[in-house]
């Protein structure tokens, strides 16, 4: 049972989608590795220039948040439902633009699981990845104030998730933080039902 079908059952009278990113990551060629990546990248800069790989990134995110709040007018739209009920979900890279598209589309809420992480930086001359690092992704934040509401599910031992790069990101919103002690980038079940269960108040349900 995946976890959209568990959110789906724990979630009465809600609707829940799972987009699929159209880009292909780098390692889909390799069994058990990620298929997809949400912010493919040209690799095409000076990846030397850490403001030139922050400026990247940020396009890049920046490009695909406004195909993805595209693609949720419409569903909301064909579905009826405004935007004060809808709350963006995202697992690792996901967390990315669930965060941005949430708070740029004034959502009801955004639950980062494993997230918000930083991210690697892709080199086409070296055909890989070359570093990478936080790509400051709160200067994508709206810069007037949005009701959205956060929930992030996270691990005290992930490398991935810089906590204090994400307690500033997420500063001036109204948070619920859920640190659990000694875990990595494990997404362990608890995780989803400490989501579901914060959705659910969100819902009013």
């Amino acid at each position: 049972e995946g976890v959209a079908q568990r959110w789906a059952d724990g979630l009465e009278g809600c609707l829940v989608v799972v987009p699929q990113s159209p880009d292909r990551s780098i390692w889909s060629g390799d069994p058990g590795t990620p298929g997809y990546d949400w912010l493919r990248q040209r690799g095409v800069h000076d990846t030397s220039d850490n403001e030139a790989n922050i400026r990247e990134l940020q396009r890049v995110a920046l490009a695909r948040a406004r195909h993805v709040e595209a693609w949720l007018r419409d569903l909301l739209k064909k579905h009826g439902l405004k935007k004060d009920k809808l709350i963006l979900t995202g697992f690792s890279q996901g967390s990315i633009l669930a965060a941005l598209c949430a708070a740029r589309l004034n959502a009801l809420g955004a639950v980062a699981c494993g997230g918000v992480t930083g991210q690697p930086v892709y080199s086409a001359e070296e055909e890989g990845y070359v570093g990478g690092g936080w790509m400051r992704w709160e200067e994508l934040l709206p810069q007037t104030p949005v009701a959205t509401r956060f929930c992030a599910v996270n691990g005290t031992k992930d490398s991935f998730v810089p906590r204090r790069n994400l307690e500033h990101m997420l500063s001036a919103f109204d948070c619920y933080w859920h640190w659990d002690r000694g875990v990595g980038h494990d997404f362990p079940d608890k995780w989803y039902e400490v989501a579901l269960k914060w959705m659910k108040q969100a819902f009013g349900q």
